[in-house]
């Protein structure tokens, strides 16, 4: 059985027309997908160059220091007294408690349960 060339013709171009439309469509959407990439990749270079990193604190010590020294305070630094370790270990320490009464929990070996009583902390001299 022969099929006549006109039947041929039309049955073959119209495969050849959708698989060339589906190459074209699949060429346009690479084309638009390599176009993002490089934008993204473009756009993402210039934000991390114009972008700063430093912190505040940073900022802040990395300000110049005044090349100028306080002379008042380096006058005053000279007068500070010194004292001796004698001196020192003469100082009586102070000490500050503050007494409250607490809720301390014991534990009974033989009950295994946890009783909370109530005790006063006491100033130990």
């Amino acid at each position: 059985m022969v099929i006549p060339s006109s039947e041929a013709d039309a049955t073959g171009r119209g495969k050849m027309r959708g698989k060339k439309k589906t190459e074209q469509n699949i060429l346009v959407l690479l084309i638009l997908t390599m176009i993002t990439i490089f934008v993204w990749v473009g756009f993402s270079v210039y934000s991390s160059f114009t972008e700063s990193t430093t912190s505040e604190v940073l900022r802040e010590q990395l300000e110049p220091l005044d090349p100028n020294f306080d002379l008042e305070t380096l006058e005053s630094l000279k007068e500070r007294k010194s004292f001796s370790q004698d001196q020192l270990e003469s100082v009586p320490e102070i000490t500050q408690l503050n007494l409250k009464e607490e809720k301390i929990a014991t534990i009974s070996p033989e009950i295994g349960e946890a009783e909370v009583g109530e005790a006063e902390v006491g100033n130990e001299e």
